[in-house]
């Protein structure tokens, strides 16, 4: 028994396999897609944010209300690192460029 589709393909495995001298490299290999949209080199320009500055009153301020962790938010914005308060505060004012 023979069977064939509608369009009269063999449709047995022993005519897929005899297809198989049909295929070319055009045929398997995909086309790279067009770009939707072209792409721009380079980095685009932030804008700085202002730092807010402070001063030794303030900065002592923070640290009775809130304790370090009040003072670590400030000192992770402008990257300052420190383990006790006092150096906490020097660093931050250091970092911003003195008293």
């Amino acid at each position: 028994m023979r069977a064939t589709t509608v369009e009269g393909k063999n449709v047995s495995p022993s005519a897929a396999y005899s297809s198989r001298n049909d295929l070319t490299a055009d045929d398997i290999v995909e086309t790279a897609a067009p770009d939707i949209v072209p792409m721009k080199r380079g980095t685009a320009e932030v804008e700085a944010k202002p730092v807010q500055r402070f001063t030794r009153e303030e900065l002592e301020s923070i640290a009775d209300c809130e304790g370090i962790a009040g003072l670590r938010q400030i000192g992770n914005q402008i990257g300052v690192k420190a383990k006790g308060i006092v150096e906490m505060i020097e660093g931050i004012l250091k970092a911003q460029g003195g008293e």
